[in-house]
């Protein structure tokens, strides 16, 4: 088949319209074919019938004297058609030759020629047809039926495509629905009124999303159990630390013995941010509900403020009164997480501001530390990355590159947005926006 050299199509609609345009478009190729040649036989045919007639009616009438040789010159001449020639011939001579008969009756490739001979045998009469002039007939009436019945393929064409993108407008809706979904989204795809054609493609789909959200629950799961058992013995590592007696040690071993408390704190800090992150990918949390986000806010402040004060940064804070409807739990993971970041990168001072911006919650989270790479800020948001700067500063900063990818997460899940830029104390500014 044709298609078969052409370049593929990857749409389906392109390839659907592509094999009807072929085959409508052979259709009219032998349609036309078909009409030409039907249109020379018949014209043949006729053109034929009437050279003969006239050949043998110019025969008999001279044969019969009905009318004179020089009349009938006379008549031939005063209707004379350039497309027509008659010659006649008596007792081997000729007598009439219209103006543009050739010189030669043999095998003449230009006309159509008719002999006949009268009754008594004594008249001999050529009679000719411009070949040119019969096959500008053909085309002629070939054109007039084969032109119409392109315009009407041409419309059919146009009418095919209207009823192609009407006929497909399900395999469009499941695409939108598709691409509107949220990725965390793996709920079933309704199919009440799903076409049969597409009943196996939205089920394989369904049959995937149940089979994602079978694995990343056991991932949760498997995350969240082992962050939970791992948080004890932890605990336990801690508090034996803090009881061993530190009289009589060297400063060698007074160095091993901090070592081995920060690997300890860098490693439950590691697995509360691992329970972060599972708590984050799930929805099972509590309903949402009316919140003062400014309160909320303070709230997470003042649980952090120790831990500022101990690494001697300031906590400066400029809340707006802003109320909205979601969960307490996203915005304590999320900023809590940006403010414990800020705070421990931070030289001296965070700074946390909240406050309505044309109809959207506007929430800043700054630190004047040493700031992030722009080409490093987008990679921030993924797990167990840190930026290069911040990676490079000395040992007293333990992160395990969580803390952004955890309050991404929670932004994507209630539909705020999360960017980084250059602050204006000089470090890293978090920004929120997400609508009232």
């Amino acid at each position: 088949m044709i298609s078969r050299f052409l370049p593929p199509v990857r749409s389906l609609r392109g390839l659907l319209m592509r094999e009807i345009t072929l085959v409508l478009a052979a259709i009219w190729v032998f349609a036309s074919a078909f009409i030409l040649l039907g249109t020379w036989y018949d014209l043949h045919k006729s053109y034929i019938d009437q050279l003969s007639l006239l050949a043998n009616t110019v025969a008999t009438v001279l044969d019969k004297e009905t009318i004179s040789e020089a009349s009938l010159e006379q008549t031939l001449h005063s209707r004379h058609n350039p497309n027509y020639f008659v010659i006649v011939r008596s007792a081997g001579r000729v007598v009439i030759r219209t103006p543009n008969s050739p010189e030669t009756m043999d095998k003449n490739r230009f006309w159509f020629l008719e002999h006949a001979v009268s009754p008594s045998g004594k008249i001999e009469v050529y009679a000719g047809l411009r070949r040119d002039e019969m096959w500008e007939t053909v085309f002629s009436v070939a054109l007039s039926g084969a032109v119409p019945m392109l315009i009407g393929i041409s419309a059919t064409l146009v009418l095919l495509l209207t009823a192609l993108r009407r006929g497909l407008r399900p395999v469009s809706a499941l695409s939108e629905e598709l691409s509107a979904r949220n990725p965390d989204a793996l709920d079933p795809i309704g199919t009440e009124d799903t076409p049969e054609e597409l009943l196996p493609v939205t089920r394989a789909l369904n049959d995937l999303f149940l089979r994602l959200k079978d694995a990343l629950e056991k991932e949760r799961r498997f995350v969240a159990d082992a962050s939970h058992e791992l948080r004890t013995p932890l605990t336990a590592i801690r508090a034996q630390l803090d009881t061993v007696d530190r009289q009589g040690m060297d400063e060698a071993s007074l160095a091993a013995l901090g070592r081995v408390r920060l690997g300890v704190d860098r490693a439950t800090r590691l697995v509360s941010q691992l329970l972060a992150l599972a708590r984050a990918d799930t929805d099972m949390l509590a309903e949402p509900r009316p919140i003062a986000v400014d309160s909320v806010l303070a709230g997470i402040a003042a649980e952090l403020y120790p831990q500022a004060v101990r690494a001697r940064k300031e906590l400066e804070l400029q809340l707006e009164p802003v109320s909205l409807i979601g969960r307490p739990e996203d915005f304590e993971m999320m900023l809590g997480n940006l403010l414990e970041n800020a705070i421990r990168y931070a030289h001296s001072t965070v700074t946390m501001s909240c406050r309505r911006d044309n109809g959207m919650l506007l929430i800043v989270v700054e630190d004047d530390g040493p700031g992030v790479a722009p080409d490093d800020r987008d990679a921030l948001f993924e797990r167990f990355r840190r930026g290069k700067r911040r990676a490079d500063l000395s040992g007293a900063i333990h992160g395990a590159g969580l803390g952004l990818s955890i309050a991404a997460t929670v932004a994507h899940r209630i539909g705020a947005e999360i960017a980084l830029s250059e602050a204006t104390i000089g470090g890293l500014s978090a920004t929120i926006r997400m609508k009232l």
